[in-house]
């Protein structure tokens, strides 16, 4: 008698005899994510000497460059769990990696948890961490906008202000994974974490480009209520965030040019030297980015309204007198005669003014 032959549908889940996976190449994976969560370990101690730290990080970077998916797990939580103690070097390239990680193998699952720890770090008394978790934010942002696939902008701002990021994944990725942990750090009343995250911010906007138009609206609400505070400690980088934001998308900037320059005006006149080169330096991209009809239209309104307040702010004045402003052409009903000397001065308005007949 012919034997039998019996076929069996062997699915990925199933040996040929119905039992459960193969609990050997199961046990076989737990080691060798034991065995890099140690090696992971040991190379990112080697950060903290300074005679192990190029070595250190050259181990890290051959991790990251032969990082599997399945692996991305393991190498956050080494990094999550690290804090380089006294050491500003280490604090800063793990901040880093994060980033090394993200270009090996891009995880939208854990990046809200992800941003929410780097800006937490980022309230480091260390300038050089800070710029490093800033940066390294700013990155993931770029790539985020980068993977179409993952990019989903379809939760409003307002709607996750006072959530933790990770949640916000829950209606679908989008740009608030960065806003929302940053804007709260910011709001909060730690010194570092308002220069940190201020400055993530201005990364963040730079590399999303036009990616934060739909954004926006609220940002700004809340962006101008931080600039309002005046225990923020960060708005020479906040600053610099608003020039980017004139950068990337002017468009979007117009509607709220007059209350945006309102700040940038106070700001100009501020007692700290870095507070007052990031207004002139936000000046001048305004003035080389927005449309000159707006410009010409603010130009009109603000030298009559000088005229009759006998004051304007540096600010003011260097957009007022910029090359790149439109020729102002008065109304018949002003004409040319002197005004007081503090009308002369370099930094106030040109002597030659109007009046009306």
């Amino acid at each position: 008698m012919a034997a039998l032959v019996m076929e069996f549908d062997m699915g990925e889940s199933q040996t040929p005899r119905g039992r459960a996976p193969d609990i050997k190449k199961r046990a076989q994976a737990e080691a060798l994510k034991k065995e890099l969560a140690s090696k992971v370990r040991g190379s990112l101690l080697k950060l903290k000497d300074r005679d192990t730290q190029q070595q250190g990080m050259a181990e890290m970077q051959k991790v990251c460059d032969e990082l599997r998916p399945e692996h991305v797990e393991v190498l956050h939580k080494a990094l999550f769990t690290f804090d380089g103690e006294k050491s500003s070097f280490a604090r800063a390239q793990s901040a880093r990696l994060f980033a090394d990680v993200a270009k090996s193998q891009f995880d939208v699952r854990s990046l809200g948890k992800v941003v929410c720890k780097l800006c937490d770090r980022a309230k480091d008394s260390d300038g050089k961490v800070r710029e490093a978790c800033a940066e390294t934010i700013g990155e993931l942002a770029r790539l985020f906008c980068s993977s179409s696939e993952h990019f989903q902008p379809q939760q409003r701002l307002e709607d996750t202000q006072d959530l933790d990021a990770s949640v916000a994944l829950e209606a679908g990725p989008s740009l608030n994974l960065f806003f929302s942990p940053i804007l709260k750090n910011m709001e909060a009343g730690d010194t570092n974490g308002q220069i940190g995250n201020a400055l993530a911010l201005a990364h963040v906007v730079f590399n999303s480009a036009a990616y934060i138009l739909p954004h926006l609206e609220k940002l700004t609400q809340r962006i101008l209520g931080i600039m309002d505070r005046s225990t923020f400690l960060g708005r020479s980088d906040l600053l610099i965030a608003i020039a980017n934001i004139i950068e990337v998308c002017p468009e979007g900037f117009t509607p709220h040019f007059e209350h945006y320059l309102a700040r940038v005006s106070a700001s100009s006149q501020d007692r700290d030297f870095n507070v007052r080169k990031a207004a002139m330096e936000t000046i001048e991209t305004l003035a080389s980015r927005i449309e000159p009809e707006v410009l010409l239209e603010y130009k009109v309104l603000s030298t009559v309204s000088a005229v009759f307040k006998h004051a304007a702010t540096p600010a003011e004045v260097f957009l007022l007198e910029s090359p790149k402003m439109p020729r102002l052409s008065f109304p018949p009903f002003f004409v040319a005669t002197e005004l007081p000397s503090c009308f002369r001065h370099s930094f106030i308005l040109p002597s030659p003014t109007w009046t009306s007949c």
